[in-house]
């Protein structure tokens, strides 16, 4: 019998309190496999130090990874870190941007990007806006529901509803979408 304790809130923190750490959680909140050098490139770092830190994440148990020749690629193991990092930029305060890169960069997350199950930023409001108000989701019981019209829309988009329904994240991904 393992001994269970408190959650090691202090270490977690640690690991999120350097700016390339966060750049790096971000960048991976888009669901998909990266190279160490993709993700160093996107926090202005080197790549033994973006190793550093992926490493470390793999040890918490945040990232997992498969290797393909010289090359190592790494994604976010789950969806808690996701997020986890999400709801610390809505609890953030914001800071100035210091330079055109950083304003573009930050343009491009506010306005469109995907995060393993849902859409996030203008365009992931926008689509989700227009599906409430064109009645294909219901909101109920805190959870979204798809209306019949919202079942014929996406089946004439060739999106399989049935198979989507049948996973275990159906019920993840639309509660998402929303809150």
């Amino acid at each position: 019998m393992t001994e269970q304790g408190l959650p090691n809130m202090i270490d977690v923190t640690k690991l999120l309190a350097d700016q390339s750490s966060l750049t790096i959680l971000t960048f991976l909140m888009d669901g998909r496999f990266h190279t160490v050098h993709e993700i160093a490139k996107v926090a202005t770092i080197k790549d033994q130090t973006a190793s550093y830190h992926l490493k470390k994440f793999y040890n918490e148990g945040w990232l997992d990874y498969y290797k393909r020749g010289k090359f190592v690629y790494y994604q976010l193991s789950n969806l808690d870190i996701a997020h986890l990092i999400e709801q610390l930029m809505v609890i953030s305060p914001k800071k100035l941007t210091q330079s055109y890169h950083q304003r573009m960069a930050l343009n491009k997350l506010a306005y469109c990007r995907s995060c393993y199950t849902h859409m996030a930023g203008k365009v992931g409001v926008d689509c989700y806006d227009y599906l409430i108000n064109s009645g294909f989701l219901v909101g109920y019981q805190n959870e979204l529901q798809l209306t019949s019209e919202g079942q014929e829309l996406f089946k004439s988009l060739c999106i399989d509803i049935g198979r989507l329904q049948e996973s275990s994240e159906h019920r993840m991904l639309l509660k998402d979408f929303a809150w």
